[in-house]
This record gives C-alpha cells, structure tokens and sequence, in this order.
C-alpha cells in the first residue's frame, strides 16, 4: 500500500515539474507595448516562465548585447538591462524556446510615480471645462500614461491591472489632472519623453499607502486606530501599498509626486510628518532607489477642525530638515473656493511642482523653486517688524494684506493690520494686542494669502509660537 502511494506521489512530482516546464513567459503589466523605459540607467526586468528555461532578451537599441536569464524553480526570474539616453522608438524581444514575445513602441526617457488621494486622482471628467484655452490637452507621442487599477490587499501583490497609454485627448481627461500638468512642462521644457505612473485613490489616508514594516514602531502603532471605510473607499493599514505600490518596486523611476493628507487631518494632523517620512523611507528602501520625493500640501478647506490642517503642512514643510532628496510646494493661493475639498484650480498645482522640480532636479534655474519666506521677527512695543525673504520686492495682490495674526501674553490670537515697507519689511500691529509677543502668518486652514514676490509664489505660512493645537 506504502508502495502505491510513493508511485502517485512521484507521478505527481513529475506531472506539475511538466506543467511547469510549459508555463510560457509571462510580462507584468508594466512592461507593454508603449512603456517609458528610464533612459542612460538600469532598469529591472522580471517576470514569469518555465522553470529551468532560458530567456534570451535582445534591446533593440543594441542588438548585440543580448541577456539571459534563467528562470527559477519558483518560476519567476528577474535581470537588468542598460538603456542608453538616444531618441528613438524601441522594441524588447524575450525569447524562450519557441516563444518570442515582442514588447513595442518603447520610448527611453524620464519615469514619475504620481500618488495619493482624491485630488492627485481629479481629472478632467470631474467638472473642469476643457473648453478653456489653458485646459485645451495637446496630444503627445512622447507623453505616456499608465494608470494603475484600483486593488487592495492585506497580503504583498506581485502585479497590477493597467497599460501603457499614448496622450492623447480622451487618455489625459481620464489621468490625474495635476500628474497631466506636470509631466507635460516637464516635457515641453526638457524634450525628452515622459512616463507617468498614476497609482491613486480618493478617500484613502497615509496608512493605506505605508509598507506593514512601518507600523513595528510603536510610536506609529496608534495610528492605525483610526482607519476606517470612508465613503466606499478601503481603510487598513498598508492595503494599498500591497495592490498598488508593491507591484510597481522593480520598475526604475526617476521619482515621485506625493498629493495626500486631506483624510489624516482629523486623527493623525500632530505625527502626520512621523507617518510620511516612513512612508517615503520604506518606498524608497524596497525600491533599492533614494528617489527624489516631492509632495503638495494640501489645499485650503473650511471645513477642517480647530488648525489642524495648518499643523499637517507644517510638518510637510518642515520634512526637508531630516530627510533628503525631498521638496514640496504650498499652493495656498491656488484655490477658488475655500469651502470645496476638491479645488478646481488643477493646472496651475501641475506647473508649480513641475517648476520646483525642473529648478531642482534637473538644474532649470530659470523656473521658480523658493517661495518667499519670513526669516526674522521683531517684537517692539505695540508692534511686530517681519522681515522677508525673497526673489525681489514683496507686493500684495490685494489692498488689504490679510492672514496675519498676532497675540499678547494671553496667547489668543487676533488679526493684524499689515504695512509693507520699501525694504521688505512688513509692519504689524492690532487694536486688540498692545504687547504682542507671538506671530502668525497664513497658519489657518482655510488660509489664502495675498502676499508675492517676483517669483509669482506666495508668501509661505508662519508662525513663532510652538502652541499645541488639539
């Protein structure tokens, strides 16, 4: 009887190594026909195949280096491949046996990872008029998109749902807005073609987006005591890194836009920070890539508790200081209504960080990059004396300079009238506080400021006390 049933086992063994061995080669999504491969770098290429079997892949922008790979008995194999910088459109050829598979129309350029929630996933079919000349899309061979479906999971997903698209009028209305934007300055200005990867859900907060490891430390353990469903969208920590962000780790990307928070104001606005830099650290640490990571602060809204959305920006603000490759914009003046969540004024948010990033990361230096800030502040009697940094004199845009905000002894804080004098000082005082002692500027979170330099940014927001706010 032993005997019978060692036959059916090994006659098992045999029959699954056989199957096995006729898997064909399998392509994840990401590697299809239109991709944007990173240019003048080396990039990953994986999938799955035959145990055992040889995979001969050929680049047609050198047939001569051919590359071969076998592929595990797990079935999966993994290799690299160099692409030079040269214009051109390319093929991939992965050959095995008698299978060849033909990945077509590759163009070599630069890759960005667009990410987070509702108004990073905004696009065109949501009610912006396309009608208007500044929304009109041009159509662009060397713009592709690739928009990750949606998909969450408790367990690390190898693939994602999606393909590589051409820009064209109908597949940038359904791409992010602010990630369309963007990557077309960056393409009209560089010349060079543009991947965007669009992995984004509205209604999702930081957590959903976090690798599990982040949550071993127990100052981040209490954060996920707060991740609920909202309005149909998942809530559980680092489900959407497994379905969305998981999947796409092999792919070699020059970096990432980060538009999120608006869901962590009401439980997480004091460790937002905390919860974003382990983010960004745990991407890049399994992406084997410090990538550069740049974030929009969120938009001004009504409808937010006490200040909490102030003290959420600040702390994306003040990230820079302890983590590297990283920069962000605010696009308080962006805004055309304080009391919608999801602001229209989509355009004008791609540029702004298409500018900072074109200034900083590749060397652009006739784009804006520094908005003006407040570098020092003088207590004197019954007045406040700011003084401004700043790309050439600051102007207001309004005549009346609102959002400052002083406070006595007492700490409540009451409006400020406003001077600006002719060496970019800024004088301040209020009937209501005859010895101030504390300063704040734009730290509301309804906040829209009215104060510019030549740059065309907005004076950034402020404030000298370290009160906290509940």
């Amino acid at each position: 009887m032993n005997y019978r049933f060692l036959l059916l086992a090994i006659c098992a063994i045999i029959g699954i190594n056989r199957i096995f061995s006729q898997l064909p080669i399998q392509l994840p999504a990401l590697l299809s026909d239109h991709a944007v491969l990173q240019k003048n770098a080396i990039n990953t290429l994986w999938g799955k195949g035959p145990a055992g079997k040889n995979i001969k892949i050929i680049g047609s922008w050198d047939n001569s280096d051919t590359i071969n790979v076998i592929v595990g008995n797990d079935c999966m194999w993994k290799t690299q491949i160099k692409t030079p910088s040269s214009d051109g459109t390319y093929t991939l050829q992965f050959i095995s046996d008698k299978q060849n598979i033909i990945v077509n129309d590759i163009l070599l350029g630069d890759v960005w990872l667009c990410s987070g929630q509702s108004n990073m996933e905004f696009n065109m079919n949501w009610g912006i008029d396309t009608t208007q000349e500044s929304y009109k899309i041009k159509e662009n061979n060397s713009i592709r998109f690739f928009q990750v479906e949606r998909n969450f999971d408790n367990n690390l997903v190898s693939d994602v749902k999606g393909k590589w698209v051409i820009c064209t009028s109908e597949n940038a209305k359904s791409f992010s807005t602010v990630g369309y934007f963007f990557g077309r300055k960056i393409q009209e200005t560089l010349h060079h073609p543009i991947g965007l990867i669009g992995s984004y859900w509205g209604g999702t907060n930081i957590q959903d987006w976090m690798p599990k490891e982040s949550f071993n430390q127990s100052d981040l353990q209490i954060s996920q005591m707060h991740i609920d469903p909202y309005e149909g969208s998942p809530r559980g920590y680092s489900i959407l890194y497994n379905g969305m962000i998981n999947p796409l780790l092999n792919y070699n990307i020059k970096g990432a836009v980060w538009y999120q928070g608006e869901t962590n104001v009401d439980y997480d606005w004091n460790i937002y920070g905390k919860l974003l830099s382990t983010m960004i650290n745990g991407w890049r640490f399994y992406m084997h890539n410090n990538i550069p990571f740049y974030t929009i602060q969120i938009a001004p809204w009504n409808g937010y508790a006490s200040r909490r959305a102030a003290i959420l920006r600040e702390q994306v603000a003040q990230l820079g200081q302890y983590i590297p490759n990283y920069g962000t914009i605010s696009i308080l003046d962006l805004i055309d209504d304080t009391t919608n969540l999801h602001p229209k004024i989509k355009r004008e948010v791609g540029i702004r960080i298409a500018d900072k990033i074109l200034n900083e990361i590749y060397h652009q230096s006739q784009f804006p990059a520094t908005a003006p800030k407040i570098f020092n502040v003088v207590f004197e009697k019954n007045m406040a004396i700011v003084s401004i940094q700043s790309t050439g004199p600051v102007h207001s845009s309004k005549k009346n300079i609102t959002e400052f905000e002083l406070a006595g002894r007492d700490s409540i804080f009451y409006p400020a009238q406003a001077k600006i004098e002719k060496d970019n000082r800024i004088i301040l005082s209020s009937k209501n506080v005859n010895a101030p002692q504390y300063l704040r500027y734009s730290f509301k979170n309804a906040s829209v400021p009215n104060i510019f330099d030549n740059s065309r940014l907005s004076l950034l927001p402020y404030r000298t006390d370290d009160f906290e706010i509940k």
